[in-house]
């Protein structure tokens, strides 16, 4: 694989990275020639990568003014839960009749890590966990689709685990998921995992509705959530 390629890769996954877990903050700006001396790689390939991350909705490139990361916002994180509460329903419905022991106890292994990880890896987890279960669907078009709506979901599981504390109910409700699925039972699997998708998001809504109310807007804090009401 040539140099540059390699460059670009490690770039997005470190810039990616960066900005579900919350070292770069929402609304944070980023300078081109600062990204590119910090990772010792050209321009181009911060060019292309500001574009890459500005496709998955991460960063807004506005001309002659630069990049910055966006926002979380309600009406973004909404339209997210509803979306995947639909496509992950429709993968678990085709996976399960193809998901086999060995998958299960990959996805077991990956719920038993949740319950004792660090926040800062809770998210990644969490992805894989689900990932694992709907992979044997088959239908490489909805996992492409699932895949990119996690990405976004990414920053809110964080910010919902760092400042709700809700990881006991969603371990919880991912242990009633495998069960589901080592039974078999696609019925009970699908009304489990949608509501666990939903029951989130409304908690998060909730909460942050009550934060709207009280004025509260998290700021320029490094590492911390920043959001916007709409």
């Amino acid at each position: 694989m040539p140099r540059s390629t390699d460059q670009k890769t490690s770039l997005f996954n470190a810039l990616l990275r960066a900005i579900i877990v919350g070292d770069l903050a929402p609304l944070e700006p980023l300078r081109q020639e600062d990204v590119a001396a910090n990772y010792n790689v050209s321009r181009m390939p911060v060019r292309e990568v500001f574009r890459e991350l500005e496709a998955l909705g991460l960063l807004q490139v506005v001309p002659n003014s630069g990049a910055f990361v966006t926002p979380l916002t309600l009406a973004e994180f909404r339209e997210n839960y509803e979306m995947r509460a639909a496509a992950e329903c429709l993968a678990i419905r085709k996976a399960i009749p193809e998901l086999n022991n060995r998958q299960l106890d990959e996805a077991r292994d990956l719920a038993e890590q949740m319950v004792i990880c660090s926040s800062r890896e809770y998210s990644s987890l969490n992805e894989r966990f689900h990932r694992r279960l709907y992979e044997p669907c088959q239908m490489p078009r909805l996992l492409a689709h699932i895949h990119s709506l996690g990405i976004i979901a990414e920053r809110y599981i964080r910010w919902t685990i760092d400042t709700f504390d809700y990881s006991d109910c969603s371990n919880a409700e991912h242990f009633a998921l495998l069960d589901a699925c080592d039974n078999r039972d696609v019925e009970a699997a699908k009304r489990i995992l949608e509501d666990h998708i939903i029951r989130a998001g409304k908690y998060l809504e909730k909460n942050w509705s009550d934060s709207a109310e009280t004025g509260l807007r998290m700021t320029s804090v490094r590492g911390g959530p920043r959001f916007l009401t709409s």
